[in-house]
């Protein structure tokens, strides 16, 4: 890194304090050192730490970086941070890649390559990963004293709250009162003397029925890692979603609804009556294809129930394909409108996910509920989409996309195939339904 720092920047590296070094760099240390008998441990000893003080003396990556606007940073080569504005941190990267980071304020996205230990330090605790992409939030209680703080040093916020969101990997999120694993699509919340708590991210994000996953059991072996990772936040995803849902069902009443509570799950064939009760709530339910790593391809048992041909079922593992590239080819426009980043390599899942932390709560229930009212026929579909707001254009796409399909395949093997290929399985192996209520 380069040592023309801003005026503000020295300022930031001025008031930190430099860190302990890591356990890790001290063992690395000792390591190197050729072995010695007891009478030479002292002279290993002052070995070791004149080492480890020239190592903390010539750190090979050290900065600093108070954010006006969003910025996008290199720190080394052992991740990359989007700082939004307002956020602030100063860093330093040992001869080993361990890494320290503070970050007094703000709102920073991380994504983490692999390599020694990387430590964020905030006003109310630590978190320590080894590779993932996650984002902290540092919400400061201090009201018009913050302000002032600004010019007064790294950790002098003593009232914060801070919220870890992590989309991949997992992150170990700890206070003074204790530590807590924070896995992918989990939510943590630190203040200052309380141990970490669970929090969940919000209202559901699009989520995967369980028992299938790209065409095959969940779970069957011969599933690889990044299918079985993706299929798990995704149904963790959905079971936070249904413990809302159920809440407000147990809130509202305590007789069941008519139809029982394969109804409330129902995707397909709504009548207009429940599209009416729908709207009313802001709610939407659809199905589609899952949009992992990879194209999802039909199971045999699957193509046997819809009676397709084996020359049939090519054709369908053919129109998945192009399905699935346009589905992902939507989610990384929006992500990049929303963003202004490249993907990095992010799953489309944890892509949605920061759409959702990124878009306001507000304009998600808007969303909801415009596409909601469509699809009762209260209002009708505008004529020209590229106006609309990105997240909208997202959404509108994974909500229509199980119709699309089913109109593609039908293309090609007639309305009843296509009609039959659905509905045997009560539509594609990706069922979602929307909890984030009206504005």
């Amino acid at each position: 890194m380069s040592d023309e720092f801003t005026p503000e920047e020295r300022e930031l590296l001025a008031s930190w304090s430099t860190p302990p070094p890591s356990p890790v760099v001290v063992d690395q240390v000792m390591a190197r050192l050729p072995g010695r008998s007891w009478r030479g441990a002292a002279a290993i000893g002052a070995a070791a730490a004149a080492i480890v003080a020239f190592q903390l003396l010539h750190l090979p990556e050290r900065g600093a970086h108070r954010s006006a606007e969003r910025a996008t940073l290199a720190l080394g080569d052992r991740a990359t941070v989007v700082v939004e504005a307002g956020g602030e941190l100063v860093w330093a990267i040992d001869l080993w890649g361990a890494a320290v980071i503070e970050q007094p304020r703000g709102d920073v996205f991380y994504r983490v390559e692999r390599g020694g230990p990387l430590v964020v330090h905030t006003p109310a605790g630590t978190v320590q990963v080894t590779g993932t992409s996650f984002r902290v939030e540092v919400e400061n209680k201090m009201g018009t004293k913050t302000a002032a703080a600004l010019g007064a040093g790294v950790g002098v916020v003593a009232a914060s709250l801070v919220w870890v969101t992590v989309y991949e990997g997992s992150v170990q999120a700890s206070t003074e009162a204790g530590a807590l694993m924070v896995e992918a699509g989990g939510r943590a919340e630190l203040q200052s003397g309380q141990p970490p708590t669970r929090r969940d991210k919000g209202p559901t994000t699009p989520s995967r029925e369980p028992g299938v996953l790209e065409g095959r059991a969940a779970l069957e072996p011969g599933t690889t890692p990044e299918e079985s990772r993706e299929f798990l936040v995704a149904e963790r995803a959905r079971l936070k979603a249904e413990v809302v849902a159920l809440k407000e069902q147990l809130r509202t009443t305590q007789a069941p609804k008519e139809g029982g509570a394969e109804s409330e799950r129902a995707t397909l064939d709504l009548d207009p009556e429940t599209l009416a009760k729908m709207a009313d709530k802001c709610e939407l339910r659809w199905d589609t294809i899952p949009v992992g790593p990879e194209a999802p391809t039909l199971s045999q048992d699957w193509a046997n129930e819809a009676e397709l041909t084996e020359e049939e079922q090519e054709i369908v593992d053919r129109l998945f394909k192009e399905h699935h590239g346009q589905l992902v080819s939507r989610v990384q426009q929006a992500y990049r409108e929303v963003t202004g980043d490249d993907t990095g390599g992010l799953s489309t899942y944890a892509m949605l996910m920061e759409l959702d932390d990124k878009v306001p709560e507000v304009e998600l229930k808007q969303v909801f509920q415009r596409l909601s009212a469509e699809r009762a026929g209260r209002i009708p579909a505008p004529a020209e989409l590229g106006s609309r707001p990105p997240v909208e254009r997202v959404y509108r796409a994974l909500t229509q996309s199980g119709d699309q399909l089913e109109q593609a395949i039908a293309k090609e093997l007639g309305p009843e195939a296509a009609k039959r290929l659905r509905r045997v399985r009560d539509g594609w192996s990706s069922r979602s339904r929307s909890s984030y209520g009206c504005p």
